[in-house]
């Protein structure tokens, strides 16, 4: 286009800071005010600035946009965002282009005279890279100089107020400018970019939610009768875009009707019809919404928008004949344009079917949708939620924990659902089914047990035959069924296929009678095998997946009991590939399974209970289906009347039967319960709930159980904790003993069952101070596995230790207050006779040892220790006696040398010590950062163990953070009670009389003397 009428700006002067070895060099921008601007120097100006930067630079900004909307995908079941293209993806990915076209706009514009016509455009192309980028401040300000500095001036005019009075006309403000009309001009010259500037100053606004700054420039720019028609359209789809921010729905789909036109392509025609469509849903108008879903499908080229706006077209007008809709979706899924659609469309035909009430028929077709779905993991999601859903409605546990198996929760998962709660329903449903295999394996080999001898040996030939077949084994002779000989079909070798018998049949593959007898011998020999690679795997695996269906009407049910080794309950299916499958597989292995014994049929119906009984708990403690539970406690009551669990089995159907409000039935079992078992706890719990005796009994049972485990007795803990959780169910479960039971699973090793627990902590006690310490602990041991490797390869070497060894071990026993001139002598004696090795190496601030103290005392007289007091030091702060005359003991009172605080635990388990000592360094972590202090923790055989916090340079400040620490003890280390430690506070020297004589009580008698009502 030839830049022959352009706007420019001649009075601005671009503030340039040159490098040193441009700055004696003048560019194109700095000749703007030298240079006349003759015909010849617009032309070639305005031609190089168009094609060399203009051109590539915006070439390149459009490229990025449609690379951006190639890469989004809409979700249609929700409401469609504005533009299909994710602002924040296009900054985190393409930020090297937009930094190439920031660069480009800006050496097109200081290397050309400042008055070719494609300057404002430049401007305006770094204005929008800055928008993308989503720095909207660099962007505003672009804009906003693009508002002052290309506001049409006077010859003498050098800076106006954009929108003064003084050129408004009969009163009207305008801030636009007045685009010259005239076909030849719109032909010889580009429009002026300003006008656009304010649009994108306004949408700019709007993605920074500055939204009444962009509502009021918009409608100041719809009443400026400058404002050229050419941008209506995109002044609508800005202002649509405003409302769209603000969530006005009905002033959205005002605006966006009009900003139709200004759709780049049908693709986005197509979209905004949609969500056209999706809004006047929203303001309940469904005559509108179902005519832009209709225009939307007819305009779109995307098939999956064409599937969901037929789909919603239908709901709005045409809900009660749902049933043409599904056959019409069903109908378009074996049409070749919807090639690879088909989940989408069986997925949408299920929608229709289940808000239609036809569970069965949208069951159907999810499972149709999950068997064409192969990529698209967030609609696989939603289709096995779904599924999981309408399963988990119908009681059909086992089909929805196979559904919520299918979940692939790396992917992102559709509101309200989240991650945690669907793995504690996963794992909930997969322990149930456990059982519930369980009972139907054992009542299978029960049924087939009680068959008559011949009748069983007839099913077992049967069976054993269908699954040799499935595994792709040779059959056994049916002469042989009794041993473990296998035999082929024919005791003759087999011809050689490829051998031709006779001139006329030519090649083998083209002799239809060889292929017909060779098919027939392979199926007689191998069976009916589909044309896979790895056919005889493949088949193995599928007959496990579809083990019940190998013989009609096999008791094993769910499970295909025979099917498996020696363990039936815990042991894997036989697999077809495996060494020694056609010696184990036989008659003789099948009837090793089956209990044709009392003492056999025992274990199974032990089994059986076993299994029942807990599925009992999980529904009545994890799923609480109580009706459920109730159908298994009758099913244990006729089966096994004399069970030793009729106790809590009659208290189970107590609970669960009052749960769901029978109360008449609730009572029978009551007395059945009173009449049995008088004076069980189960007939106190259940007579007794308002008593206060009774009450507190639960509260005695699990401090008990936290004690064992605190203790780290975590087997006998456990066991407890099953029995009083049989009993009171969860509502004891502490967020403590959660996490004291995460910490025993790891130190037992058993970080998967730690990791559920932690998962427990914050799903059902998210508001708990434990959420965040289960977090930590959780991340702890998912990085556990790493830790241990990179210790294990990092050499380490061990220092000796350069301090000096004090032999004060060998230190005869004396007793220090009965004896104190013959302790004085004998000290005097013994480190005049020893020979102390050589310093090899210097010592700095060497510790006073046990030694040291015993000899400083005892060199002083026995009246001085009675009657001799610390004198006063007036030049600081020092916490003095509490009284006159005191007990003297071994210990020194002085306030000014350094102490430390002691946390000493009572019958604590080492797991819990070492999380207390991570717990504190926490602390200081977060509330003394910029302070020293230590975390040392002291652990003996004795059982005398403490963990050392400090030092401190006197007992003031270490009082200060026992005072700050002991209030905070609950937040600190919640998990564990008062009673599981002592906190006071000792001189560095006292400790280590404390740590030679093992005895709190006699310490806190020396300290309570100088510091009352703290320890």
């Amino acid at each position: 286009m030839l830049p022959v009428l352009g706007f420019s700006q001649p009075d601005y002067i671009l503030p340039l800071d040159k490098p040193a070895k441009y700055r004696y060099r003048t560019l194109g921008s700095e000749k703007t005010e030298d240079k006349k601007f003759t015909i010849s120097r617009r032309l070639y100006q305005g031609m190089v600035t168009h094609y060399n930067y203009y051109y590539n630079a915006n070439l390149k900004i459009e490229n990025m946009i449609a690379r951006a909307k190639g890469a989004h995908q809409d979700e249609f079941t929700s409401l469609l965002p504005f533009y299909n293209y994710d602002p924040a993806r296009i900054a985190a990915t393409d930020s090297i282009e937009l930094d190439s076209i920031v660069y480009k706009a800006s050496a097109g514009i200081v290397l050309h005279d400042l008055r070719n016509s494609y300057i404002d455009n430049l401007y305006l192309l770094a204005g929008r890279a800055f928008f993308y980028w989503q720095k909207y401040d660099s962007a505003y300000r672009i804009f906003q100089f693009m508002n002052y500095r290309f506001f049409p001036k006077g010859k003498d005019e050098y800076l106006i107020v954009v929108g003064g009075n003084k050129r408004s006309q009969n009163g009207q403000l305008n801030i636009s400018n007045l685009e010259k009309k005239g076909w030849w001009r719109r032909i010889l010259s580009r429009p002026p970019s300003r006008n656009d500037a304010l649009l994108w100053m306004a949408k700019t606004y709007a993605a920074d939610s500055l939204l009444p700054e962009a509502t009021a420039l918009c409608h100041l720019l719809k009443k400026d009768k400058y404002f050229p028609k050419r941008l209506q359209p995109s002044l609508d789809e800005v202002l649509a875009y405003v409302y769209y921010r603000r969530e006005q729905w009905d002033s959205t789909a005002y605006y966006l009707e009009k900003a139709l036109p200004n759709a780049s392509n049908k693709s986005d025609l197509a979209r905004w019809e949609y969500l056209l469509g999706q809004l006047k849903t929203k303001l309940n108008k469904p005559l509108d919404a179902a005519t832009y879903f209709a225009k939307a499908k007819k305009h779109t080229p995307d098939p999956v928008l064409h599937i969901y706006a037929r789909i919603y077209e239908a709901q709005q007008v045409n809900l009660p004949n749902a049933g043409d809709d599904i056959a019409q979706l069903i109908q378009l899924a074996r049409k070749e344009r919807f090639d690879g659609f088909e989940d989408i469309l069986f997925f949408a035909a299920a929608g229709i079917a289940i808000a239609k009430k036809d569970t069965a028929g949208g069951i159907e077709l999810l499972l149709k949708s999950a068997h064409y779905n192969k990529e698209n993991a967030e609609l696989k999601n939603k289709i096995y939620l779904k599924l999981a859903t309408l399963y988990d409605d119908q009681k059909k546990y086992p089909q929805a924990a196979s559904a919520y198996d299918s979940l692939n929760l790396q992917a992102s998962l559709p509101a309200p659902f989240k991650s945690t709660e669907i793995e504690e329903r996963r794992t909930q449903l997969k322990s149930l089914c456990e059982q519930i295999s369980i009972v139907h394996r054992e009542d299978s080999l029960q049924t087939i047990a009680r068959m008559p001898e011949e009748e069983r040996t007839q099913y077992l030939k049967k069976l054993l035959k269908a699954l040799r077949k499935a595994k792709g084994l040779k059959e056994i002779d049916s002469d042989s069924f009794g041993g473990n000989a296998v035999f082929t079909v024919s005791g003759n070798q087999a011809p050689d296929l490829f051998i031709q018998t006779s001139n006329a049949g030519g090649w083998y593959f083209n002799n239809s009678t060889q292929k017909s007898k060779g098919f027939s011998e392979f199926n007689s020999r191998w069976g009916k095998r589909p044309n896979d690679d790895n056919w005889r795997r493949q088949s193995a695996l599928d007959a496990n997946a579809n083990r019940n269906n190998f013989f009609p009407g096999d008791p094993g049910g769910v499970d295909g009991d025979i099917d498996q080794v020696s363990n039936p309950v815990n042991s894997p299916p036989i697999r077809g590939n495996q060494a020694g499958d056609e010696q184990d597989l036989s008659l003789a292995t099948l009837e090793d399974k089956l209990p044709l014994t009392d003492t056999l049929l025992k274990l199974s119906n032990e089994k059986i209970l076993a299994a029942l009984l807990q599925q009992v708990w999980i529904y009545k403690n994890q799923l609480e289906d109580y009706p459920e539970a109730i159908r298994v406690l009758e099913i244990i009551q006729k089966r096994f009347p004399q069970n030793p669990k009729e106790e809590s089995v009659l208290s189970d159907l107590i609970y669960c039967y009052k749960k769901i409000g029978n109360t008449n039935v609730s009572g029978n079992y009551l007395r059945q319960l009173e009449a049995a078992y008088p004076k069980s706890q189960a007939v106190k719990a259940a007579n007794g709930i308002k008593s206060d005796s009774v009450a507190i009994q639960p509260t005695d049972l699990y401090e008990n159980i936290y004690r064992l485990f605190k203790a780290g007795d975590y087997e006998n803990a456990i066991a407890q904790k099953k029995q009083a959780d049989a009993i009171y169910g969860n509502k004891y479960w502490t967020p403590q003993l959660l996490y004291v039971v995460a910490l025993g699973h790891v130190k037992a090793g058993a970080d998967s069952l730690a990791l559920y627990v932690i998962n427990e902590i914050a799903t059902q006690f998210p508001q708990s101070p434990m959420v965040s310490k289960a977090t930590t602990l959780k991340e702890v041991i998912e990085k556990k596995a790493a830790t241990e490797n990179y210790l294990c390869e990092t050499p380490i070497q061990r220092l000796e230790d350069p301090l000096l060894p004090i032999p004060y071990d060998d230190l005869p026993e004396i007793d220090v207050f009965r004896e104190p001139v013959a302790i004085i002598t004998t000290l005097n004696n013994f480190w005049s006779n020893q020979k102390l090795p050589a310093q090899k190496i210097p010592l700095e601030k060497q510790r006073e040892g046990i030694s040291w103290a015993t000899h400083e005392r005892l060199s002083r007289s026995f009246s001085s220790i009675l009657f001799a007091f610390p004198k006063a030091d007036t030049s600081r702060r020092v916490l003095m006696p509490a009284k006159e005359e005191k007990i003297d003991l071994v210990y020194f009172y002085n306030a000014t040398e350094p102490y430390v605080l002691l946390l000493q635990f009572e019958n604590v388990d080492p797991t819990y010590r070492s999380e207390a000592k991570i717990a504190f360094q926490r602390y200081n972590g977060s509330r003394h950062g910029a302070e020293d202090i230590g975390h040392r923790l002291f652990e003996s055989k004795e059982g005398f163990n403490f963990l050392e916090l400090g030092p401190f340079p006197a007992m003031a400040s270490c009082l200060g953070y026992y005072d700050e620490v002991s209030a905070d003890m609950k937040n600190i280390i919640p998990w564990m009670k008062r009673d599981s430690y002592q906190l006071f506070i000792i001189s560095e020297k006292n400790l280590e009389i404390f740590k030679e004589r093992k005895d709190i009580g006699e310490y806190l008698l020396f300290i309570r003397q100088y510091i009352r009502g703290k320890f």
